[in-house]
Order: structure tokens, then C-alpha cells, then sequence
């Protein structure tokens, strides 16, 4: 038996299914557990995706097998995310670490599943990459992109109206180098670009003074005048639940606050990643972005260097929930998106008309 635990997934010509086959290291390999493929998506526990036992076969192999359906729902990485887990006789789970084969990735303690005409070398590479977490030296903060890049500051898309950033306020990785000067970056841009009104889809939360988290005099004056509308929305509902009436009200209260309030207007949550990207696609395709002008828009915030990732797969898979079919560059993400929100009453089509005024 090896030391180590060994995954590996094959794609099975015979019955389009893919074959995961899990071969336990001697401590792990014992007749009282038991081993579950455990969907980790993005590794949240109160949100745990689906958990599929796998059987044992000979030679104290264990095997399972899945439709390429019922494992399409994508993680960060854009891939199908897993752990292995293994649960003992008296129920105590442990995560066990695998060395991966075949169409499985391992990247840190989640397992991607690749599409099975993949290099998963090259996409494992690809995603340790975008993930590392840069130090400041690596920024030239003399130059405007770079300046912008680290605080996850920009135009949408190129919308006049319409930007996007980091939090200006609260600190998510105080330890980290670049985050201070990313936040004071962020309100400097602020005032630069004359932001009229802000979107924070992180909800209302209290400055820690301790870490010295302060609002700019020019953010106050926003707050101040009624300008800055705060919603606790989730990366649940971001990601996995934008065909549910919770996406609906949170898109619809959005729209109605930028008809109501004056341009440009700047849309953040914590990191700028996930709640934001997946609202102002939805405000960029509205106002006519194309999906690959949306999508590399999305995956600009992997350069920030603060270790996380998002691939445009995942927000595609967001978007087809909402429209209701898969989403691509070979198809006109503007109609799909509008007929969408207007079928389901949440916003009008004059309300459509009336944003691409404001923000083009």
C-alpha cells in the first residue's frame, strides 16, 4: 500500500460517465470508514455541495462514477472542486490528501476535475499562478495600471459611468503588504474619477479602528448626501442562485439606485471579485458588453495578487442560470440577459433603457 492516498478520474467512452478511482494510504485504507467525494466548490462549510460515497472494489480500491451533468458545477478554478473525505467508524470526518491522475488536479486541498481533453499540468500550473499572493515590490505604484491593479480598480468594461474596485474601506488581509496602500489607493481613485454614488454588496459593517480602517473626507461626503447604498448579498447567491427572487431583488434594487442617484457610480464588495463581478456583468451586458469583453473584465482581478482566483467559467455558469442557457462568445449575452430580467418582472424594459443613458 503507498504512503500516499492516490485519486485519479478517467473518462469512460462507453457511457459518457467520468470514472474517479481512489486508492487509500495504509492509514487512511481501513474496513470501518468510509470515503466520500465531498463537493467543496468554494470551500465555505455551511455551504457544502453535493457528497457521493465511493464503493470498495478489489485490492482495497475504491471507485466511483459520475455523469459529466452531474458534475458540472464549477468552483473558483471554473472546474468541478472536491475534496476526498473519510469518515471513521465513529463518524469523525478528516479531509484526505491526495496525489492526483488522470483528469483530477490538486490544488492545495481541492481537487479540480478538467475537461477531458485538458492539460491538467498546464491548467494546474496556470491556477497556482493566479493564485500566489504578490508582495508590494512586485507593483511599480508610479504607473497608473499597476496602481489600479493592485487596489482591483477600473472601468467596467469601459462603461464611462461604471466602475469597480476593492473594498475602500475594510481590510480582508491586513497582513498582507499591499493592503493598505490597496484601500488608500481606492479612495484616491475615488475622488479622481469623481464617483458620484457607491454600490457595496458587503453589507453595512463597522470600521475596526484598531486596524485603522477610515473612511476619505470625499467617501463621507457620498455617504453623507444619500448616495451609497449598502447590501449583504452572498457569493451563494452570486454564483449558484441568480435564477432565485434573492438575485432578482438584489439586481432590481441595484438598477433602481443608479436611475435614482448621480453617475459615475463605483460597485464593491470585500475583495471586488466575486458579488461585484457577477453584478456589473449583468450591468455591462445590459448596457451591451460582449461575453468576451465581460469576461476578461472578470478575470482582471487575479492580477491583484491577494491569492484569489475566479476563472470565467464560473461567472459563465452564473449567467446561464439566470438566462437559461448556456452562455458564450457566440452568442449575444445583451438580449439574453435583458429578456431575462424583464420576463421575470424584476426590472422593465424602460428601466433597461433608461440605465444605458446613465451609464454609457
Amino acid at each position: 500500500m503507498s504512503q500516499i492516498s492516490l485519486l485519479e478520474a478517467a473518462y469512460s467512452n462507453t457511457d459518457g460517465c467520468i470514472v474517479f478511482r481512489l486508492v487509500p494510504d495504509g492509514l487512511s485504507d481501513n474496513r470501518e470508514g468510509r470515503f466520500f467525494l465531498s463537493g467543496s466548490f468554494n470551500v465555505w462549510a455551511e455551504y457544502p455541495g453535493p457528497e457521493w460515497q465511493l464503493r470498495l472494489g478489489n485490492s482495497g480500491t475504491y471507485f466511483l462514477e459520475k455523469t459529466i451533468c452531474e458534475l458540472q458545477i464549477p468552483g473558483n478554478s471554473g472546474y468541478p472542486e472536491f475534496q476526498v473525505v473519510v469518515v471513521s467508524g465513529a463518524g469523525e470526518r478528516n479531509v484526505l490528501v491526495c496525489e492526483t491522475r488522470g483528469l483530477c488536479v490538486r490544488i492545495h486541498n481541492n481537487i479540480l476535475v478538467a475537461d477531458c481533453d485538458s492539460d491538467t499540468r498546464k491548467i494546474a500550473d496556470e491556477i497556482r499562478e493566479k493564485c500566489r499572493i504578490k508582495t508590494l515590490s512586485e507593483f511599480n505604484l508610479l504607473v497608473e495600471d499597476d496602481r489600479k491593479t493592485v487596489a482591483n480598480f477600473r472601468s467596467v468594461c469601459g462603461i464611462r459611468n461604471l466602475f469597480r474596485s476593492y473594498h475602500p474601506v475594510k481590510l480582508s488581509f491586513p497582513l498582507l503588504d499591499t493592503e493598505r496602500v490597496r484601500s488608500t489607493i481606492v479612495k484616491e481613485e475615488m475622488e479622481k474619477c469623481g464617483i458620484g454614488s457607491v454600490v457595496c454588496l458587503s453589507g453595512a459593517e463597522e470600521l475596526d479602528r484598531a486596524l485603522g480602517e477610515e473612511r476619505s473626507i470625499f467617501h463621507s461626503r457620498i455617504r453623507e448626501s444619500g448616495h451609497e447604498m449598502c447590501l449583504d448579498t452572498s457569493y451563494e447567491i452570486a454564483y449558484y442562485h441568480t435564477g432565485s427572487e434573492q438575485f432578482g431583488r438584489l439586481i432590481s434594487d441595484v438598477i433602481r439606485f443608479v436611475l435614482d442617484h448621480p453617475a459615475p457610480f463605483l460597485v464593491h464588495c470585500r475583495l471586488g471579485s466575486d458579488r461585484t463581478g457577477v453584478v456589473c456583468a449583468v450591468l455591462a451586458a445590459l448596457c451591451g458588453a460582449s461575453w468576451n469583453e465581460i469576461a476578461a473584465d472578470y478575470e482582471k482581478t487575479s492580477l491583484a495578487g491577494f491569492g484569489e482566483y475566479r476563472d470565467s467559467r464560473l461567472l459563465a455558469y452564473s449567467l446561464g442560470l439566470l438566462v437559461g442557457s448556456p452562455v458564450n462568445s457566440e452568442i449575444g449575452v445583451q438580449q439574453l440577459v435583458r429578456n431575462s430580467l424583464c420576463a421575470r418582472g424584476w426590472i422593465s424594459v424602460k428601466e433597461v433603457d433608461r440605465l444605458k443613458e446613465t451609464l454609457l
